[in-house]
């Protein structure tokens, strides 16, 4: 398939307004900083450092870090009740926000430690009060303003009582305009934003719809060792649409076992649309669909399973505790047997063999399934 020199498809898509400070939040990380951090360690720094000033966000938005994708990241947000808005594969628009303001911190950290590179950490604090006393070009007022200048709960708008203290009156309602001022200078500077990107993209293809096919491209794809990506297809496919998500252009694929490793949910701007050959002017012109073998996407939040470590029967259900290969104790899950048998059958068949060794069974009223003489579970 020929390289594509058209604007890519997917439009951009603003984010949805919050309706109060700290509703939602983004999340990203600066690059170079210490690489030993994991799920848990972000989730007690968010704990302390977020939790303690503004409370648990509805939701959050940040891209495929592994810290993100982690299970132990996942369900600790699905307890507390956050929903997660990740960016599609090789889609790092989707989390903007924060990544422009990363730009801001270092630009500003270069500045204070301009004399001492080594003291960027005692900086910190500078940094940080410094950028949330600046104000916002796209809103008009600065971090703290737009934090501190009112309670939790929004001020009212449709109804305003006015007292007999002139000075309350005025701080009530400049903190009232202040909010109003900024809902409406987000708005204005997203929609600046959507008509700036939008000048070199095209709307979502008509035939990006469920049941229809697209091609899908390589060059966000992890090859095989061996394999030159210079020779290999620009777009592989096609891959039938299975769900659709136009106010995001955002497309899940039915990929084929193959292509297991790769996360199945795609940005427009990664697809092209498949048009079936036409039988009537080329006669006899077979298709072969393209693939990739143990192709990977280096974000894709599936990972293999190490070991089974333990067993529990529950609503008349065996699951299974397991690790998976290069993630922390921290995500450790509990995986019912159906899935296990699915992913992974050859570690639980030597769990079941480890238990057999120890003169142990497995939890519930079932006898043990032992194995037998050619090395299956019965």
């Amino acid at each position: 398939m020929k390289a594509r020199t058209a604007r890519p498809f997917g439009r951009l898509h603003p984010m949805p307004i919050a309706s109060q400070p700290w509703e939602q939040v983004a999340i990203n990380f600066v690059t170079g900083l210490p690489h030993d951090a994991t799920s848990e360690s972000v989730a007690k720094a968010f704990y302390q450092h977020v939790y303690k000033h503004h409370g648990v966000p509805s939701s959050i938005v940040s891209d495929r870090d592994p810290k993100f994708t982690a299970h132990f990241w996942k369900a600790l947000q699905q307890k507390v009740g956050t929903e997660l808005h990740m960016s599609s594969s090789a889609h790092p628009q989707t989390d903007g926000a924060s990544e422009n303001r990363i730009k801001m911190v270092v630009q500003s950290l270069r500045l204070l430690c301009a004399g001492t590179p080594d003291n960027w950490a005692s900086c910190l604090t500078e940094a940080e009060f410094a950028l949330n006393s600046a104000t916002a070009g796209a809103t008009g007022f600065s971090g703290f303003e737009t934090t501190y200048g009112f309670q939790p709960r929004a001020w009212p708008v449709d109804t305003w009582a006015v007292t007999d203290v002139p000075r309350a009156n005025a701080f009530a309602d400049s903190c009232r305009l202040c909010l109003l001022n900024t809902t409406h200078a987000i708005l204005g500077a997203q929609l600046d934003q959507s008509i700036q990107a939008n000048k070199h993209r095209r709307p979502d293809s008509a035939e990006f719809r469920v049941g229809n096919q697209v091609y899908l491209s390589t060059k966000n794809l992890a090859f095989p060792p061996g394999q030159s990506r210079k020779f290999l297809a620009r777009y592989i496919g096609p891959f039938t649409i299975v769900a659709a998500h136009p106010v995001t252009s955002n497309y899940n694929l039915d990929l084929p076992p193959k292509m297991s490793r790769v996360l199945p949910h795609f940005h427009a701007s990664l697809l092209r649309p498949h048009f079936p050959n036409n039988n009537k002017r080329f006669p006899g012109h077979l298709f072969q669909q393209c693939v990739i073998e143990d192709a990977a996407d280096p974000a894709s939040d599936f990972a293999a399973i190490d070991v089974v470590l333990n067993n529990r029967f529950r609503n008349n259900r065996h699951s299974f505790l397991v690790r998976f290969v290069g993630r922390p104790d921290a995500d450790d899950m509990w995986i019912d047997e159906a899935v296990l048998r699915l992913q992974a059958p050859s570690r639980l068949d030597e769990y079941i063999r480890r238990l057999d060794r120890q003169g142990r069974q497995l939890a519930g009223p079932t006898p043990c399934r032992r194995v037998n003489s050619g090395g299956g579970i019965v």
